[in-house]
């Protein structure tokens, strides 16, 4: 089964200041959000437009000390045919 990089992850203190540096520097434009309910987190995905590959930009203020202290950062990958995952 062939597997694809899906979105790398990137935790940030200060997500609208990342989001302009993402934009000026690589010229990556917000996707999709995801938002908490609650406040406690925001999920910003950024892309190049040209490819499916994102860079998933996370403000969690309850765990981003104790991230950015042990450097969490995360790669995802997706399988290229969900169809057959599913049926495995």
């Amino acid at each position: 089964m062939d597997f694809i990089f899906n979105h790398y992850n990137y935790n940030v203190l200060d997500l609208q200041k990342s989001m302009e540096f993402y934009e000026t520097a690589l010229g990556l434009k917000e996707i999709r959000r995801k938002e908490a309910e609650d406040g406690s987190y925001i999920l910003v995905y950024l892309g190049d437009g040209k490819t499916d590959f994102s860079l998933e930009l996370t403000c969690d203020q309850e765990v981003l000390c104790d991230a950015l202290k042990q450097c969490q950062d995360q790669v995802a990958c997706a399988p290229e045919d969900a169809v057959i995952v599913r049926k495995n």
